[in-house]
């Protein structure tokens, strides 16, 4: 099929083509696929991104799920696929006028689609990573304020309790924006107050500012906490 030819073939002709091709003609310019893809970011048809969509629906899934083996969630796993598919219609979008002139075949789109999803899978876990240590840090602040002010030791129900109290408290009492910033950069960041400073000099003067505004916040935790 010459560009020529395909540019005057209907979509319902394309699809069927370009399904075919799949498995046999990743890297021709010419192909179906290309054609569709053309379409797609050069003439804005949404027709045509569908098809391409459908047609690469099994490949997309199996790209990411190899970022994401462990991730049973499927709303989460769509998320991360139409995080990728909107990265990747952004780029090529922002990369080239024309997509003629920057890919040079069906492979290379390929490719640039795979890095994108790939791309959304690894931010989609790091992104869980920091919201574990999050946790575990907001667990382990749980646990150490509350053997300061009671004393003793709480049983794990009572301690896993207040913990989720104190994660909900975090995120609903803590309204302050640079507040906010310090929770985020101390616990999710895992940052030291110097590297705070460093990092954040227009927000914090000097490591005794954040220092005075960790224990403002840890100080209304702990009173909210007694109180609950």
């Amino acid at each position: 099929m010459t560009n020529q030819t395909s540019q005057k073939t209907s979509l319902e002709a394309l699809s069927t083509t370009c399904q075919e091709e799949s498995n046999t003609q990743e890297h021709q310019k010419d192909s179906a696929c290309f054609e569709l893809f053309r379409r797609a970011f050069d003439q804005d048809d949404q027709a045509a991104w569908s098809i391409l969509l459908s047609n690469y629906d099994r490949l997309i899934n199996s790209w990411v799920r190899k970022v994401v083996p462990s991730l049973r969630d499927e709303d989460l796993f769509d998320e991360i696929v139409q995080g990728g598919i909107i990265r990747f219609w952004h780029s090529v979008g922002a990369k080239c006028p024309k997509l003629f002139d920057s890919f040079p075949h069906i492979g290379a789109i390929l490719k640039y689609l795979k890095q994108s999803l790939t791309s959304s899978g690894l931010d989609f876990s790091r992104k869980q990573q920091r919201q574990n240590r999050l946790t575990e840090k907001i667990e382990q602040a749980n646990h150490d304020t509350l053997k300061q002010f009671s004393g003793s030791a709480f049983d794990s129900a009572d301690e896993t309790a207040q913990s989720t109290a104190l994660t909900d408290w975090l995120a609903t009492a803590v309204t302050d924006p640079k507040e906010k910033l310090l929770i985020k950069l101390m616990y999710e960041y895992d940052l030291k107050p110097r590297e705070i400073v460093q990092s954040f000099s227009n927000d914090f003067r000097d490591t005794k500012e954040v220092y005075r505004a960790k224990e403002r916040i840890l100080k209304r935790a702990r009173y909210a906490l007694l109180k609950s």
